[in-house]
């Protein structure tokens, strides 16, 4: 909620796509990191079974 206090204030000031630029660039950054923990996890699974 921090957040979105923050992007209340600012929303005046920097213009739409800019505002969308920097959704799309976080959203992807946090898919990438997703796919990569749940690909150390799998990893990490996998050499318990032996």
């Amino acid at each position: 909620s921090v957040f979105a206090a923050v992007a209340f204030f600012y929303s005046g000031y920097i213009l739409l796509t800019w505002q969308l630029l920097v959704m799309v660039i976080m959203g992807f950054m946090g898919t990438l990191c997703f796919f990569m923990v749940e690909r150390m996890q799998n990893m990490s699974a996998d050499t318990l079974e032996y």
